[in-house]
């Protein structure tokens, strides 16, 4: 009977931590592109708007249309501020979460290499018993025939 690798529970559920947080960790990073697009779309919104502000200062002027471009610019920068926050914050949830993903793989890769340590000292374990039982059985033989030839 073979013998059983006595944390093989641990590692399964080690494991199971490491594929868990590398999704975590997956998650954070689709967060923070996702706030970078949400970051370039307002910087073309705002590009677009100081584009439209220079075609709408030539000729006659529309007051309302350029306060209300200015307030929407304001807008803007507003929330592009707000963004790029969050992409601070996201990335140091990132940054922890790539570290605890690090260290996981680590317990992983210790536990990974004690489980083959075992195997091959299993292995050889098996090997002397085999090796033990094919002197006995060649000794034996020896034996009998030693004793068939005393016979004769």
């Amino acid at each position: 009977m073979a013998a059983r690798f006595r944390l093989a529970t641990l590692l399964k559920v080690r494991l199971d931590r490491r594929d868990a947080l590398r999704d975590e960790l997956a998650q954070a990073l689709q967060a923070g592109r996702i706030l970078r697009e949400r970051v370039e779309t307002v910087d073309r919104s705002r590009e677009g708007l100081e584009g439209e502000l220079r075609v709408a200062s030539i000729g006659e002027v529309n007051v309302d249309s350029l306060i209300e471009a200015r307030r929407y610019g304001l807008v803007l920068r507003l929330e592009r501020a707000e963004l790029l926050r969050q992409i601070a914050i996201v990335d140091e949830e990132t940054e922890r979460r790539r570290a605890a993903l690090v260290e996981a793989d680590r317990e992983v890769r210790t536990l990974e290499r004690m489980e083959e340590n075992f195997i091959e000292q299993q292995r050889v374990v098996q090997a002397r018993l085999d090796q033990s039982r094919l002197d006995e059985l060649g000794s034996v033989g020896h034996f009998r025939r030693r004793a068939e030839e005393g016979e004769r």
